[in-house]
């Protein structure tokens, strides 16, 4: 059961990112419900590493999440040398840590808020306590 439910919060995440994907890709503008400026986050020099945009970053890491809880499901444990459920729960817990870096960012550097990045970080932390407390 726990990884059918990390299954779907990472398949949310992956379609909470490829919106954001495609709202930058078509230059349509991220309204946020909260009142804040979405825009001006995922515009902002803070929303690419490496010149990765945060968001192709993310449909990875959800996707991954996605497919190994899959695995998981399916009753495969490791592949290769490394067992999924180990491999998940260092992964997550760098997911959370970078998700709680993101939080800073918006809050003392850009100082706005994006709801849709919320959202992520929310669903990032979700997945790491998730796999900490089981």
């Amino acid at each position: 059961m726990v990884y059918f439910i990390i299954f779907v919060l990472s398949i949310i995440g992956v379609f909470l990112c490829a919106y954001i994907y495609s709202a930058k890709k078509k230059g349509k503008v991220l309204v946020c419900a909260i009142g804040t400026d979405c825009d001006k986050v995922v515009h902002s020099k803070y929303s690419a590493i490496l010149g990765i945009p945060l968001e192709n970053i993310g449909m990875f890491y959800y996707s991954s999440f996605a497919i190994l809880s899959g695995l998981i499901i399916f009753g495969i444990k490791s592949v290769f040398v490394f067992d999924l459920n180990f491999f998940l729960m260092i992964v997550s817990a760098m997911g959370a840590f970078f998700s709680l870096v993101f939080i800073y960012i918006q809050t003392v550097l850009i100082k706005e808020w994006c709801e849709y990045c919320l959202v992520s970080v929310g669903l990032s932390l979700i997945i790491f306590l998730i796999k900490f407390f089981n």
